[in-house]
């Protein structure tokens, strides 16, 4: 379950990444100091992007189920990969997801201007806003019930956040 997981997870952010490359969604005041970089959503869909893409890579090539020949070795490798999984989920995807969707519609449902300039130029469609500031949370509640990690001890998980 969890290799269909990422498989589609990898193939959802190469569509997100081919979208924003044809769609760019700067407006004039995303162009100044910062760009979209100044945006912790940005930050979270990059990271995003970058860890679902490459557990997808390590799915798809197979390096998860590597021929070994002792089959003590094979495990020991494919624990190393789900600790290095659990660290990188546990302390940068979950919190980072978590903290830029509830954020974000807080501020939302306070008043709209607060995150949307209603004065831009470019006015994102629906259905992106909910792409990056709904689905992230939604992806990683998934990817606690269908995959299996192992989480680093508490100052591991600190010391990477």
């Amino acid at each position: 379950m969890a290799s269909l997981f990422y498989k589609m997870m990898f193939f959802y952010h190469i569509y997100v990444i081919v979208y924003r490359f044809l769609y760019p969604m700067i407006s004039e005041s995303d162009s100044a100091i910062g760009g979209e970089w100044k945006y912790l959503t940005h930050w979270n869909a990059m990271s995003q992007i970058a860890y679902y893409i490459g557990n997808g890579l390590i799915i798809l090539s197979g390096i998860d189920k590597l021929n070994k020949s002792d089959q003590s070795e094979r495990n020991t490798e494919k624990l190393d990969i789900q600790r290095v999984r659990g660290v990188i989920f546990g302390s940068v995807i979950f919190p980072l997801a978590s903290f830029v969707s509830f954020m974000f519609w807080t501020l939302h449902s306070i008043d709209p201007a607060l995150v949307i300039d209603p004065n831009a130029k470019y006015q994102e469609s629906a259905w992106f806003n909910h792409m990056k500031h709904s689905a992230v949370m939604l992806w990683v509640v998934l990817e606690l019930i269908f995959v299996q990690h192992v989480y680093p001890v508490h100052l591991v998980g600190v010391l990477v956040a």
